[in-house]
């Protein structure tokens, strides 16, 4: 299985990032396929409907969307 864990804070320190690092290492530890992301390295809009049908999708909207549809599961820590 294919998981991908991310946090939903990017705030150095979060509890948020431990618990999404720990998850890494016991999913993998389980034989799960294990990618950690963090959400910095794809910064976007807050989604806008109308934003997308003028300007269409932004890129790292397409980069994460592609990521999380090439995983079975996701991990988010929130």
């Amino acid at each position: 299985m294919k998981v991908l864990i991310f946090a939903g804070s990017l705030r150095s320190g979060s509890l948020n990032v431990k618990l999404a690092h720990a998850a890494t290492k016991v999913l993998a530890e389980q034989g799960a396929e294990t990618t950690y992301i963090n959400l910095a390295d794809y910064p976007m809009p807050i989604y806008d409907d109308d934003e997308k049908s003028e300007h269409g999708v932004p890129a790292n909207v397409s980069r994460l969307g592609n990521i999380m549809a090439a995983n079975d599961a996701l991990f988010l820590a929130s």
